[in-house]
């Protein structure tokens, strides 16, 4: 889905951004360029792609799966709490 919007730009850094999209190097439009460095910032975009780009087979847990892993306290922290402070005094 694409979305259109309004984006200001410095005039000096979009002359100088049409003169790379004139010379044809990396982008087609400068919604290319724009949708480029959203991704560039993006993190999870960025290590999913050189996952890919590695052919490492890699799957990540789930959320779910996650929760069910991390470890559990056998008791409410309320009473681990109480039991701290009695120590101290």
């Amino acid at each position: 889905m694409k979305v259109r919007t309004t984006v200001l730009i410095d005039k000096h850094k979009l002359d100088r951004a049409r003169r790379l999209l004139n010379n044809n190097i990396i982008w087609n439009s400068l919604s290319d360029l724009v949708e480029d460095t959203i991704d560039t910032l993006d993190m999870d975009f960025l290590i999913t792609n050189l996952i890919k780009h590695l052919d490492v087979d890699m799957v990540f847990p789930s959320h779910k799966e996650i929760i069910n892993r991390r470890p559990k306290v056998k008791d409410l922290s309320v009473n681990i709490m109480r039991e701290i402070r009695g120590k101290r005094t």
